[in-house]
């Protein structure tokens, strides 16, 4: 997935409400923040490898096990990776959000204080 430097790519699912949450916090940024809703917008299983590979993980890495979906049909189950690429593109609801992906770093936000770090780290707005 093509990053932009003043950008931030959020990737996240409306419906969760941690990930609306997350989506306030990166908009506190000064730069642009593009929105992935994975409610409204199929990622391929190509651009799903991508995101694992910008990330640094191993594909079961991103699987949402906590999710219904997974403890209901997935629990148990051995697929590789491409069968996960395939079943995460299928089911996005599988994956877990909300992703953040720019130039400075890359990562699955598990508590929004780590967005507000990043945010400290990479795009401190200047005081005159």
């Amino acid at each position: 997935m093509e990053k932009h430097s003043k950008e931030i790519k959020l990737i996240t699912h409306h419906k969760k409400s941690f990930d609306k949450k997350a989506m306030g916090y990166a908009k506190l940024t000064p730069n642009a923040v593009q929105e992935v809703n994975l409610d409204e917008t199929k990622l391929t299983p190509r651009m799903i490898k991508e995101i694992v590979d910008e990330l640094g993980i191993e594909i079961n890495d991103i699987v949402d096990r906590d999710s219904d979906l997974f403890k209901n049909e997935y629990e148990g189950v051995d697929l590789s990776k491409d069968d996960w690429l395939k079943v995460l593109s299928e089911k996005s609801e599988l994956l877990k959000t909300p992703i953040v992906l720019s130039n400075n770093e890359s990562f699955i936000v598990d508590t929004p204080s780590r967005l507000l770090e990043f945010r400290e780290k990479y795009f401190k707005t200047e005081t005159k």
